[in-house]
């Protein structure tokens, strides 16, 4: 039985099959309660449809395939767990038969991703093979790296380190390399919203997405994995407020979310942007 399915962008392909089967809410709400009581580093991150839900086990994003746990859930409501636990043991169980490739075929894998402190706090280990990779940029916010295979994304660990013995400063270059290759750019209201998981990671190419000089700052969020916003005026206290709102409501209801606070971003010499909460910028 095949369990498994990665993927970068957990609604791509379901669209066209959306909806709501009988007793799904059901079904949602005594997954997740039964995750949280006996499966504490499994946690539910959004149901699409009846056969599809998205995890987040071992600091992974994953797409598994419950069809048949729903299809069992129908007929005997009261006897998920057991079929759940054996479901979950399998699952484990094809996360840690994953082999770490020959760092010569990732290196057009690699791309960026910008996560808070507070999600290292939750999903690395401090220290050891598990610890993610990580670069702090400001503001409380790191780039990290992933390797998008196609069907999912895998982040960067020590134990990926260990094995290509490459410093963290390769895997930036390389990664902002195939980020750019992807040709995304912001739209006329400057919003830029990539389904396939990297909207936020263009943060660390502002620079060269709205043709920066040296020195010349810019407003910004990243309220999630998805999306980019960002402004010239930023000392426009009216872009400021509307900026802002939209953010934050963003922010609100993201499966992903990044920052809920306004960023300041000016581009450096050489390349890339300094960036730093709006709130300490126009205190000083």
């Amino acid at each position: 039985m095949n369990l498994l399915h990665w993927t970068r962008n957990p609604l791509e392909g379901l669209r066209r099959r959306r909806g709501r089967g009988p007793g799904l809410e059901g079904f949602r709400d005594r997954l997740a309660s039964y995750l949280a009581v006996f499966h504490p580093g499994v946690k539910l991150l959004s149901m699409v449809v009846p056969s599809y839900a998205v995890l987040r086990v071992e600091n992974q994003e994953v797409v598994v395939d419950f069809s048949l746990l729903y299809s069992w859930y129908g007929k005997n409501p009261e006897s998920l767990g057991p079929v759940l636990d054996e479901f979950l043991e399998e699952l484990g169980r094809e996360l840690s038969n994953r082999s770490i490739p020959p760092f010569e075929d990732v290196v057009d894998l690699l791309f960026p991703q910008v996560r808070p402190l507070g999600f290292l706090k939750e999903f690395s280990p401090r220290f050891g093979k598990g610890r993610l990779v990580r670069i702090e940029i400001g503001a409380g916010l790191y780039m990290l790296f992933v390797m998008d295979e196609g069907k999912g994304m895998t982040f960067v660990n020590e134990s990926h380190m260990d094995a290509w013995g490459v410093p963290p400063a390769t895997l930036k270059n390389l990664s902002l390399r195939n980020l750019v290759s992807l040709g995304r750019s912001l739209d006329g209201r400057g919003r830029l919203e990539d389904p396939e998981g990297y909207g936020a990671a263009h943060l660390f190419i502002l620079d060269r997405l709205m043709g920066l000089a040296p020195g010349e700052s810019v407003l910004a969020a990243v309220p999630h994995r998805d999306i980019l916003l960002a402004r010239r005026e930023w000392k426009d206290e009216r872009v400021k407020e509307e900026l802002a709102l939209e953010a934050y409501t963003l922010y609100r209801h993201a499966v992903r979310p990044v920052l809920s606070d306004l960023l300041v971003c000016t581009a450096l010499e050489g390349g890339g942007v300094a960036v730093s909460l709006e709130k300490e910028k126009t205190s000083v």
